[in-house]
């Protein structure tokens, strides 16, 4: 049976400058959370970051903008004294527009039809993708847990996160385009159905400097593909590489086509779902 299909696009929180940190709501900050806890949590293979609340102690990821955010997936481990572990769902999901430490400003309660389960199968962050309202234009999102008798540790599993920028945040970007569909721009993650071992296919994009004035110079496209599935080139037979560079874009215009491929490995390769990223960074805006 075919997934349903995404809502908007994912959020690699752990490359756009967003800061998770875990804050006790008596003693103030656990932890805050590294890049490579980040990349773990925003990943799929469910290893947990573990934490240790003797109170209330919320997760709260700080964006760089303010966000709006549609939809989660995230799940928690609880660690029994006796070291058997179990997983529960994330619970009481909030976000803030004007807090500056994750305790202080107004707070909503976000509506959630429906918390992602406590499960932790090969493909669970793809079919139980949840969507969430009443998170629009928030600063900060958190959700809050108490460590339960008889329990001696919670770990945060995955979180992966779905969404796009509000309107009028940063007026200088770069920005997807499907070069399949008239250049519209991508409103949520492209997606390459389900692929036969052993096969290959490849889809077109263009990229966009967004900015009214400025030129973009050295604009990097890096693809993040652990399984090396997907690779890029500016010519529909190759060379197919991880990175490209694009010298400069000036204002409001278009890259030419750019190809990616997706080749799956032969069988009998086991596959589930991937969610690789190609990201862009710019060396410069003049």
């Amino acid at each position: 049976m075919p997934y349903s299909p995404f809502t908007d696009r994912g959020i690699p929180y752990h490359l756009d400058g967003t800061v998770i940190k875990m804050i006790n709501s008596i003693t103030g900050v656990v932890k805050t959370l590294t890049s490579e806890e980040l990349a773990e949590l925003n990943d799929f293979d469910y290893t947990g970051i573990v934490v240790y609340p003797s109170v209330p102690t919320y997760c709260v990821v700080f964006f760089p903008e303010l966000r709006d955010i549609s939809a989660i997936f995230a799940t928690l481990s609880q660690r029994k004294y006796d070291a058997t572990i179990t997983t529960v769902p994330i619970m009481s999901l909030q976000g803030s527009a004007d807090t500056t430490n994750g305790l202080d400003g107004t707070w909503a309660n976000a509506t959630v039809a429906e918390y992602p389960p406590a499960v932790n199968d090969l493909d669970s962050w793809r079919k139980s993708i949840k969507g969430v309202s009443n998170l629009d234009g928030v600063k900060a999102i958190r959700f809050v847990w108490t460590l339960a008798s008889g329990q001696s540790a919670y770990g945060l599993y995955a979180m992966h996160l779905y969404g796009h920028k509000t309107t009028g945040e940063t007026a200088d970007d770069i920005l997807f385009l499907d070069a399949e569909d008239g250049d519209a721009e991508f409103a949520i993650p492209q997606d390459f159905g389900d692929r036969p071992a052993g096969t290959s296919i490849q889809h077109q994009i263009k990229i966009k400097n967004a900015s009214t004035t400025l030129t973009a110079s050295t604009v990097t496209l890096t693809v993040y593909d652990a399984n090396d599935l997907i690779r890029i080139s500016d010519d529909s037979a190759g060379p197919w590489e991880t990175s490209m560079v694009i010298a400069s874009l000036a204002a409001n215009t278009k890259s030419a086509v750019i190809y990616i491929k997706c080749e799956t490995p032969a069988a009998p390769t086991p596959l589930g779902p991937q969610k690789p990223l190609i990201g862009v960074t710019v060396g410069s805006w003049v």
